[in-house]
């Protein structure tokens, strides 16, 4: 009987790594501005000062979100008219942007990120969304973090514990108490460039005569379910939970 059993593959399991350091950070989105406010916290690279930046969702990208969403909604209903809302692209964009501005703080690094957001919380932690523009933009996080080696947890924040909560708002207010180094953040030609490819692909998927007879397709990195496992090890190794 034992050998009709299933065996879960041999894995490594982290007692400690010195060889990575910690770097917590937080984001933020609001919805009608398109707002996105980021800090990190990484003593042992940028010092005891976190560093903080604020943008404005390009209106370029938005439009991605917004064809994308609509072609999604009128292949079902045929209704024009519904209203649309990228909050939850919004939201899920923040660690996408401390990744792609600040890679060389976040390379080799153990990561725990907290977002007040729970349904971007969810597409984070499983790595993947049924948002399909969400989706691309997960499947972007863990891109990097793979490239970058990173150790990612991803947490939930309350609103009004989030230290970037007026951010997202360009509410300056907490700035003194935070001792924040304000840095400026870049939506770059490249990371549209990318977003736009994976958008043209999704469409071209969608429109396929087969589509309706495949699973949604996984843009995520496949290590990403193995490297939250990892670091929910390590987590606890560290005493870090």
């Amino acid at each position: 009987m034992k050998k009709n059993l299933p065996l879960a593959p041999i894995r490594q399991i982290f007692v400690n790594d010195n060889s990575r350091h910690l770097v917590i950070s937080y984001s933020d989105g609001e919805g009608s501005d398109a707002g996105v406010g980021i800090a990190i916290w990484a003593p042992i690279i940028i010092g005891e000062r976190p560093w903080a930046g604020y943008i404005a969702v390009p209106p370029e990208v938005r439009q991605f979100w917004h064809a994308q969403h609509e072609h999604a909604v009128r292949s079902i209903t045929l209704d024009s008219d519904l209203e649309f809302s990228d909050i939850i692209e919004i939201e899920g964009i923040g660690p996408l942007l401390i990744l792609h501005n600040w890679g060389s703080v976040m390379k080799n690094s153990l990561w725990i990120h907290f977002i007040d957001n729970s349904s971007a919380l969810g597409s984070l932690v499983k790595g993947s969304s049924t948002v399909n523009q969400q989706d691309i933009i997960v499947g972007k996080i863990w891109e990097y973090i793979t490239t970058l080696n990173v150790l990612a947890w991803f947490d939930r924040v309350d609103s009004k514990s989030n230290p970037v909560d007026g951010l997202s708002r360009q509410d300056f207010s907490r700035s003194k108490n935070c001792n924040w180094v304000w840095k400026g953040i870049v939506f770059s030609k490249d990371l549209r460039g990318e977003l736009k490819v994976a958008v043209a692909q999704l469409q071209a998927r969608q429109l396929s005569p087969f589509c309706g007879q495949r699973k949604k397709s996984r843009l995520t990195n496949l290590s990403s379910t193995r490297s939250i496992q990892l670091a929910r090890e390590l987590l606890y190794s560290l005493n870090c939970v």
